[in-house]
């Protein structure tokens, strides 16, 4: 009776060493280029004089990159990217401005060179023509990352 169970086992054995092996895919061994994904993180602050809303805006960063890069502090509601004007989105990966009775600042997230990211912000009245974007922060990233909005 015991001499069934050893039996199979010379078979067991052959079977498995006579089983071709896969080979790994070819380029396995590559990393694939690291990806960032951006949004907005806003936060209510102490409403300002006249129940003005205020709120504190930062960029977060995750993937390849975490980080937390504290814009600052505005009056106005929040709009995301989506939710303005298209004309106003130009090349920015991320876009967004807080607007308050009739005037408000505009953010935009730029790939300014393959290493480097920045946050531009300008501001903007109904009474006037914007001006140009100003660079408030930059933030260094992999230069093979991609990189693209969560919104």
């Amino acid at each position: 009776m015991t001499l069934r169970p050893l039996f199979a086992l010379p078979i067991l054995v052959a079977f498995v060493a006579c089983t071709p092996m896969t080979p790994p895919p070819v380029g396995s061994g590559t990393a694939m280029p690291s990806e960032i994904v951006l949004r907005w993180n806003v936060t209510p602050a102490k409403e300002g004089e006249f129940d003005q809303p205020n709120a504190t805006l930062s960029l977060m960063l995750s993937g390849a990159v975490n980080d937390t890069v504290m814009v600052g502090t505005y009056a106005g509601s929040f709009a995301k990217g989506e939710q303005t004007l298209p004309e106003r989105k130009s090349d920015a990966l991320l876009y967004g401005m807080f607007w308050w009775a009739g005037a408000g600042d505009e953010f935009a997230i730029v790939r300014a060179k393959p290493d480097t990211l920045e946050v531009r912000h300008r501001g903007i009245d109904e009474q006037a023509k914007p001006g140009e974007f100003e660079t408030l922060k930059t933030v260094k990233i992999p230069a093979d990352a991609t990189v693209r909005s969560a919104d």
